[in-house]
């Protein structure tokens, strides 16, 4: 921890330890929701809960580490769900939680950047990428898809405000970033590829471009997304 040139703390609680020295600015999400999708097709939420620590003590360097629970449930788009537990570790905004999907082993890895939870995800022996949203379905929306043209795969949607992400399942899976318009202008870019498109209230569509020249349209619904447990 860099110690403030205004001297040293004497932190009495992990709060007090991060606020006076300068420490973790990652934010307190117990009791928050996260929204989101798998370039596979599947669709997550998550729950954090309570936190769990040791005592604290006067130093930094013998202070507990301190977790939040996570639960949530995943679903396949082919409608197998699972439920999955894990931790947040609000030092470093890490997520981490594991369960089982049909005969399945299912882990999932990602870091809490601002209001979007991104990483990766394993299902047995298939890889691939995620994004999730801070909120519940009141306030983040799910658009279910995929994309064609001169490469054809998944495209997966989720929008939060004038906020935008995709996960998309080429090239070994990868996240996009964006905005929505009030107006129902999308833009999303990532990996080298643009995509722009309208949207409403149930349905996606548009079309994408990458560097190499390649390009093709894409598209999506609520209806498509498989429904959660």
């Amino acid at each position: 921890m860099r110690v403030s040139p205004h001297g040293l703390c004497t932190g009495f609680a992990l709060a007090l330890l991060a606020a006076g020295c300068g420490g973790s600015s990652t934010p307190d999400l117990t009791g928050k929701n996260l929204t989101g999708v798998l370039d596979n097709g599947a669709v997550v939420a998550l729950q954090v809960g309570s936190t769990s620590q040791a005592a604290l003590t006067t130093t930094a360097a013998s202070t507990a580490a301190t977790t939040n629970s996570v639960t949530g449930t995943v679903t396949l788009a082919s409608g197998t769900a699972g439920t999955v537990s894990g931790s947040y570790d609000p030092t470093t905004a890490a997520f981490s939680v594991t369960g089982t999907l049909g005969t399945e082993s299912f882990s999932l890895t990602g870091t809490y950047t601002k209001d979007a939870l991104s990483g990766s995800y394993s299902l047995g022996s298939i890889t691939g990428k995620f994004i999730a949203f801070l909120g519940g379905t009141s306030t983040v929306t799910r658009y279910c898809g995929t994309y064609t043209g001169d490469a054809a795969g998944v495209f997966m949607v989720v929008v939060s405000g004038s906020s935008a992400h995709a996960v998309v399942s080429g090239d070994g899976g990868f996240v996009m970033g964006g905005s929505a318009s009030s107006a129902g202008e999308l833009s999303l870019t990532g990996n080298n590829v643009t995509a722009t498109g309208t949207l409403t209230s149930s349905g996606v569509s548009g079309s994408w471009t990458k560097s190499d020249g390649s390009k093709g349209g894409w598209s999506g619904s609520t209806a498509l997304c498989p429904s959660s447990t």
